[in-house]
């Protein structure tokens, strides 16, 4: 029996492979500050003015206590994830309890080059200055 050696083999990594992807994709617990997701962007429209690519979006604390100080980065890219340039701005307003939305707004100089944005948050809570794993970056022309 020569298969029945790597039958435990199969389901351990099969085991593996499912708690990876759970972890990848996220659990349904509440997030704890200063872990990544504390701050989600819950809407956010793409649209062009003239000569600029206009990026607005209301974001979440999704965390059980308040953070200041709240900023964003929003990353452009290629289509080819070459980086294209990077807008800072602050979230309005800057301070958030648990559950409260606040919003922004970003410009940047048009491209047809640009095709995916990313956002990256930092804040602070309880003293420290936190930064999150950029969120899954999105198409902008959806």
């Amino acid at each position: 029996m020569r298969g029945a050696g790597r039958a435990p083999w199969r389901a351990a990594l099969a085991a593996a492979l499912a708690l990876g992807l759970a972890a990848a994709a996220g659990a349904d617990e509440p997030a704890a500050p200063g872990a990544t997701g504390a701050l989600r962007v819950v809407q956010d429209r793409v649209s062009r003015l003239g000569a600029f690519l206009l990026v607005d979006a209301i974001v979440e604390n999704t965390t059980a206590g308040p953070i200041e100080a709240a900023e964003v980065s929003v990353e452009f890219s290629s289509f080819f994830d070459e980086l294209l340039g990077v807008e800072h701005a602050v979230l309005g307003p800057a301070s958030l309890g648990p559950g409260q939305k606040a919003s922004f707004r970003v410009a940047t100089p048009f491209s047809e080059a640009i095709r995916k944005i990313r956002y990256r948050f930092t804040w602070r809570a309880g003293g420290e200055q936190l930064q999150n794993r950029p969120e899954a970056e999105r198409p902008v022309w959806r």
